[in-house]
């Protein structure tokens, strides 16, 4: 064997090993990463935050003492500052 194909061989194994020692150290890495990663808190807030504007959507707008919560009928009634509760107009 030549000293030049010995260093050929030498080189192959060394990029073999170095091949090997990379893909061993990804793994390493992701396993390490895998196993110390908690929950991404702040993808878990825009999460419920989007479900919550959803929900609000899609909910029916409910205010208190509106005729769906009370069982009272709907009856427009207009709001002018002109009319008092103590003197109701009457039609002429």
């Amino acid at each position: 064997m030549t000293i030049r194909q010995a260093l050929i061989n030498t080189h192959r194994d060394d990029a073999q090993r170095a091949g090997e020692r990379d893909r061993l150290l990804l793994e390493a890495r992701r396993a390490n990463r895998a196993r110390h990663q908690g929950p991404d808190h702040i993808a878990l807030a825009r999460r419920l935050v989007r479900l919550l504007v959803r929900r609000a959507a899609a909910a029916p707008r409910r205010f208190p003492g509106s005729p769906g919560r009370t069982g009272q009928s709907q009856v427009p009634t207009p709001i002018s500052s002109a009319s008092s509760p103590a003197a109701p107009s009457t039609p002429a």
